[in-house]
């Protein structure tokens, strides 16, 4: 059973880190996770530019966000253990990673209708008066 409302929204992954698999929690907590991480490695990133940078594949974003992630799942993971296990070389990893959570915390983009005609007003047809 679910502790708070955030995991039950949330989406489980899982990562080779440091040797060993561990789960992230792809949820709204992460991401305030990811932007204490950053402030922590004196970043002045909002979470909305953060994932912004991420998304643009900037490393210390997607980091963060992967901290955040692993934080979410294990609340007593601390910064430090964090940076001792990090590897640049593993990226990719975190790449995907962060890829999978972002498709799976954000929301689908609603199929837009190419019949439907009733979200614009219909367009008046101007007429030209006639001069006397």
């Amino acid at each position: 059973m679910a502790k708070k409302l955030s995991d039950v929204i949330a989406a489980e992954a899982f990562l080779k880190f440091g040797g060993r698999t561990v789960k992230l929690l792809w949820n709204n907590r992460a991401v305030a996770n990811a932007e204490q991480y950053a402030e922590f490695l004196h970043y002045e990133h909002s979470a909305d530019e953060l994932l912004d940078l991420a998304a643009s594949g900037k490393a210390h974003a997607i980091a963060c966000l992967i901290y955040g992630a692993m934080k979410s799942a294990n609340p007593r993971l601390t910064p430090y253990q964090f940076n001792r296990n990090f590897k640049i070389d593993d990226m990719a990893h975190y790449i995907m990673a962060f890829n999978y959570g972002m498709t799976k915390l954000l929301p689908e983009p609603e199929p837009k209708d190419d019949n439907d005609d009733s979200s614009e007003e219909p367009k008046k047809k101007r007429t030209r008066k006639k001069r006397e």
